[in-house]
């Protein structure tokens, strides 16, 4: 039941990466009419090319480097969190699992490689 837990985990963490970088894809491209939405499509439009380029190259780096800090500061709080998975008949603790999850999430077999339907940035 753990490495089930700990997949729902990885798998959910990564469902948040592929969802905020395609907002972020539907801002640049004015697909979305949010004021949110709207301002960063202004600011996006107003650069050039190679700078889009560049931004769309960016965005999955900036949204896995925030992953990767949001699991370091998890890691270091670990014992404040009480969380619990409900996985139908039964409830797994975080804390239970942590141990069980890879926090490193660029390598070709990590949770990105794994799950993500998103572009990925190879280095």
């Amino acid at each position: 039941m753990q490495d089930t837990a700990a997949e729902y985990f990885e798998r959910s963490i990564v469902r948040a990466r592929d969802a905020t970088i395609s907002n972020f894809d539907g801002y640049f491209t004015g697909e979305s009419g949010a004021e949110y939405a709207r301002f960063i499509h202004s600011i996006y439009s107003q650069i050039d090319d190679r700078s889009r380029v560049a931004v769309d190259s960016l965005l999955p780096c900036i949204v896995d480097e925030t992953i990767g800090i949001m699991l370091q500061v998890f890691d270091e709080m670990i014992d404040a969190y009480k969380i619990k998975l409900n996985l139908g008949d039964s409830e797994v603790s975080v804390y239970e699992i942590y141990e069980l999850l890879e926090p490193e999430l660029r390598p070709k077999d990590g949770w990105i490689h794994k799950y993500s339907r998103q572009r990925i940035v190879e280095m």
